[in-house]
């Protein structure tokens, strides 16, 4: 039998007092259609409480009275049509009741005690209806389901030998054990609760952390003021009382929860509280919960267990098990057989995927080709792990080229299983088929490499030079990108010794970098970033020098001092005289301006026509450069005005606009003729790149007092830095009316190569405070997104004495060098 549809009717409170309620009525068809019924009305007042109680030991009295009131037409109309076309299909009806949690008198009546009106039937147990209730969950987990040889289950049966002195029945733990084991015994079932391993707390949270998909689990539970208790062992055999409260705490540590969960405890649904135990499962995610609404008898309990363990273990589906279980129950005269409750999230109920026969012979052969040299019960049991990943049956896996690949694919696709793929990875170690970069890192470059477009050649001639051995044959895709990603795959693979010898996709990532700059010129830092990562990991040499390619267009101003000039002096732009060059960044073979002589003020005129060329010549977000000399490094740049607007035209200092940062010409003239210069710089931008946010005070520099033991501390903590951690000069302290000192610290932060100074060119109030805020502006972001922070500052800055007005970002990439430095200094 099969569903046909699924019944979902929901009650919710609709006006005080607590007697008037909404029945919304969907039918959801398992071919996608759906239907919904107008709201109808439910009355539980007086009269139908008094006749629920005056029929109270009556069940099919009680029942067909709670029928009558709730199912009136037109929802019983729908019953019938929809229990005719399931019958006639040979299908059942899936009948899920919701009830708002928040309606404790509706949650105490015996809904599993319902009855058609007119039949009398219980529906609970009718062979053509499952019955469950909603399970409410705020957990976000995902329902996850497995083969049905991968699934494991717990029995667990707390029977302590003091519980008579907690006014508890005594019970033999092994009847319930030998129960579990007659019905659950074709699954992978381990038990727990016998007299050298009792059910404690503690043991029952090692088994869950362990990953189970079935837990059916024995013992005594009650509800006393208002709080719900599970009587559970301690490890002489004695009672542990623990409340509902601390097992809630103790699920938030299981990585994966079970997909069902019996309780065999009195009281486990019980509706007098809004934590009873069926709740906590079911807040914590489990999908499927089965719990007592009373004290169940044990004989009650015995008879239904039977019949809902064996339908489990048949994997029927859980709603239709539930109804075996009442109907053998009712079937043996038990008063007490409406008491278990489901509450389930499920569709269809079924805790478990079935194999397809095909599909694994398929993969044994495949595998059999792949790996030759596994034995017949490795191989076995690898296919096994990998038909539990649930997207197994969606791979061609006769279009795959090995394992690896098969791996990653599952990886990617199966990435809310991790469940699956953790118990993959287990044996592949065991089996020594685990390769040295993870999936995880394949799949990361894969998809960095995914926008790179190469040649046929240049494939080849890059695989050729770190190809591990003359015998590996350079793999083909459907194109050059599908080829791209083989290669990666296939080289991942390799296993050599290392350290002593150099990983081949390490090689080839240098090499990519290295040869083809210009196809990857978007990804170097990623690329970098990740490739040094691996080397770490794998304990490999890393990479001497490594740089990193700009991610922006940049419009690069560079501003030269005239021959001759007076002392320049930036409060007077009009006597400041310079030279003006300009190029578009990478750009560089079409310049904007070449040696333009000017003053600062017909560069400032000529601001807006040299951004709006710019940015006609590219639509990536523009960032703007300007390359200064020391004496006029402290200018605000970032506060000229440029025009905006097509029609009205209005004035905005260029830093509201774009990134802007200053360069330092003086340090690009110092890196000529000094190699170690040059080094310092590249060594601390690449350890710039790569900081974390928690990695703040390690990398920064503060410099918040005037005292003159500042230069020597600063000058000290930079000779000490051995490891290039410090990065980022903060200066608050001086203003542009004290150039000389300010000056002494640039000459500092350009000797030991520090990429990044921000300055404030004159006082925003508390020179500390103004640090402690702009470092707090910094460490909210990434370190590369520097720039980005103090364009933010800029725009926010609407009164006069905001710190946005007076920033000056010195913000030096060894990458972004003009053509005439380029020119002169090959090796730069």
């Amino acid at each position: 039998m099969k569903i046909y549809a699924h019944f979902e009717l929901s009650l919710t409170l609709l006006a005080q007092p607590d007697e008037v309620y909404r029945t919304h009525l969907r039918i959801r068809q398992t071919d996608g259609t759906v239907r919904e019924l107008p709201s109808a009305r439910f009355v539980y007042d007086d009269e139908l409480r008094q006749q629920l109680l005056i029929h109270g030991t009556n069940d099919e009295s009680y029942g067909i009275e709670l029928g009558k009131a709730l199912l009136s037409e037109p929802l019983l109309s729908e019953l019938e049509r929809a229990l005719g076309v399931a019958e006639s299909h040979g299908d059942y009806l899936c009948f899920n009741l919701a009830i708002d949690r928040d309606t404790p008198k509706l949650q105490a009546l015996h809904w599993e005690k319902l009855c058609h009106p007119a039949t009398g039937r219980p529906l609970a147990t009718d062979g053509r209806i499952a019955f469950s209730r909603f399970l409410s969950s705020a957990s976000g987990r995902p329902i996850r389901r497995s083969l049905r040889h991968a699934v494991r289950a717990l029995a667990a049966v707390a029977a302590p030998d003091n519980a008579t002195t907690y006014g508890l029945s005594e019970f033999k733990a092994s009847d319930y054990l030998e129960l579990a084991q007659a019905t659950l015994g074709t699954l992978a079932l381990d038990l727990l609760g016998s007299p050298n391993v009792r059910t404690s707390i503690a043991a029952l949270m090692d088994r869950l952390r362990s990953g189970l998909d079935v837990l059916y689990l024995v013992a005594h539970g009650k509800v006393e003021l208002n709080t719900a208790y599970l009587y559970l062992e301690q490890a002489d055999g004695c009672i542990q009382p623990l409340e509902v409260a601390q097992l809630a705490h103790e699920l938030t540590t299981v990585p994966v929860l079970p997909r069902i969960v019996v309780l065999a405890s009195c009281q486990s649904a019980s509706p007098e509280i809004a934590t009873s135990l069926a709740t906590i499962f079911g807040e914590a995610g489990v999908p499927a919960v089965i719990a007592m609404q009373g004290n169940l008898t044990l004989e009650t309990a015995q008879i239904f267990m039977q019949a809902l363990l064996h339908a489990i273990a048949n994997n029927e589906p859980v709603d239709a098990a539930m109804a075996a279980g009442r109907r053998a129950a009712l079937t043996a005269k038990r008063a007490d057989w409406w008491m278990p409750a489901l509450f389930s999230r499920f569709s269809d109920g079924r805790l478990w995927l079935a194999e397809d026969l095909q599909l694994r012979s398929t993969l044994e052969q495949w595998l059999r080709r792949c790996e030759p040299s596994l034995a017949r019960n490795d191989l076995a049991e690898l296919a096994s792990h990998l038909m539990a990943c649930p997207s197994m049956g969606q791979l061609a896996i006769a279009e795959l080229p090995d394992l690896t690949t098969l791996c990653v694919e599952l990886t990617f696709w199966d990435a809310d299983h991790p469940e699956a793929i953790i118990a993959l990875d287990t044996l592949l170690e065991a089996l020594g088929l685990l390769t040295p970069v993870t999936r995880n890192e394949i799949l990361e470059l894969r998809h960095l490499l995914g926008s790179v477009r190469l040649a046929e050649s240049d494939l080849d001639y890059l695989y050729g030079r770190i190809r591990p051995d003359a015998t590996w044959q350079r793999p083909t895709g459907r194109d050059t990108s599908d080829t791209l990603r083989l290669i990666v795959q296939q080289l991942a693979t390799a296993r050599v010794q290392m350290p002593e010898v150099q990983h081949p996709l390490v090689n080839f990532i240098r090499l990519l970098v290295d040869t083809y700059p210009q196809h990857v010129h978007a990804l170097m830092v990623d690329l970098v970033r990740w490739e040094q990562q691996l080397t770490a990991r794998l304990g490999l040499q890393p990479r001497p020098v490594i740089t990193a390619l700009p991610l922006s267009p940049s419009l690069l101003i560079q501003l030269t001092l005239a021959p001759g000039g007076i002392k320049p002096d930036v409060s007077r732009p009009a006597t400041v005289e310079v030279l003006l060059d300009a190029w578009l960044f990478p750009d560089l073979e079409r310049p904007l301006a070449i040696r333009e002589p000017g003053t600062l003020a017909t560069v400032m005129a000529r601001l807006t026509q040299l951004v709006h060329e710019a940015q006609q010549s590219t639509t990536a977000e523009l960032w703007v450069e300007f390359l200064l000399p020391h004496e006029i490094i402290h200018c605000d740049v970032d506060q000229w005005c440029i025009e905006l607007g097509s029609r009205i035209r209005r004035e905005r200092p260029i830093g509201k606009k774009y990134p802007v940062v200053v360069r330092s010409l003086d340090r690009i003239e110092y890196c000529q003729r000094e190699a170690h210069l040059r080094l310092r710089w590249q060594e601390r931008w690449q350890q710039l790149q790569n900081l974390q946010a928690n990695a703040l005070d390690q990398a920064i520099i503060t410099v918040d007092m005037r005292a003159v033991a500042c230069i020597d501390r600063v000058e000290r903590d930079l000779g000490l830095d051995r490891n290039k951690e410090k990065v980022i000069l903060l200066l608050t302290a001086f203003t542009t009316d004290k150039l000389d000192d300010l000056f002494v610290f640039l000459d500092l932060a350009l000797e030991f190569g520090l990429p990044a100074v921000l300055l404030t060119r004159r006082g925003c109030g508390n020179p500390s405070d103004t640090a402690h805020e702009l470092k707090r502006a910094i460490a909210d972001d990434r370190f590369e997104n520097l720039p980005y922070v103090v364009k933010d500052q800029r725009t926010q800055a609407e009164a006069e004495d905001h710190i946005g007005h007076a920033l000056t970002l010195l913000w030096d990439n060894p990458q972004r060098i003009p053509p005439s430095m380029v020119y002169r200094n090959n090796q730069l």
